[in-house]
């Protein structure tokens, strides 16, 4: 099995799970959509889980578990559930790497949850949605994205 989904895709509605070929007919409407723009990855076997990060700059603002309440999507716009996530030490780690490796603004860093809890890297959200932040959090990102502009800025 594995994934395809487009690459400028938001919201979980361009993201198709190919399981076999009775769903090909799946596969070759995604490929007439968007021609060449499109990225398949190996379907993980999983909690039905991701971890959006939501990463300002170097720092880390906060973190949302999402589970899917029906199929493998378990994005919030499509219904999955949402709570605000603490990482251990050693996700945290795995997440500074990332952060440390390329120059961000505003973005989310997305994982998938195996089935023994472990993340994997899945993609970087480069114009990440905030509701489930300020559904799940205090944190108030305009004012977190304003400060960060007007550091940036300041040189």
């Amino acid at each position: 099995p594995c994934i395809v989904k487009s690459v400028d895709g938001h919201g979980g509605s361009e993201v198709f799970l190919i399981e076999n070929e009775e769903y090909q007919e799946d596969l070759t409407k995604i490929l007439s959509l968007k021609a060449n723009n499109f990225v398949i990855q190996p379907y993980i076997e999983g909690k039905k889980q991701d971890l959006r990060v939501y990463v300002l700059g170097k720092r880390i603002l906060g973190c949302i578990l999402r589970t899917a309440n029906l199929g493998f999507k378990s994005n919030f716009s499509l219904g999955g559930t949402v709570c605000e996530y603490q990482l251990n030490s050693e996700e945290n780690e795995l997440v500074q790497k990332i952060i440390n490796a390329y120059e961000f603004d505003l973005v989310g860093v997305d994982f998938l949850v195996d089935e023994k809890g472990n993340l994997i890297f899945n993609e970087i959200e480069d114009v990440v949605g905030a509701r489930m932040l300020y559904q799940c959090t205090k944190i108030n990102l305009v004012n977190e994205y304003l400060s960060y502009i007007k550091n940036e800025l300041s040189f």
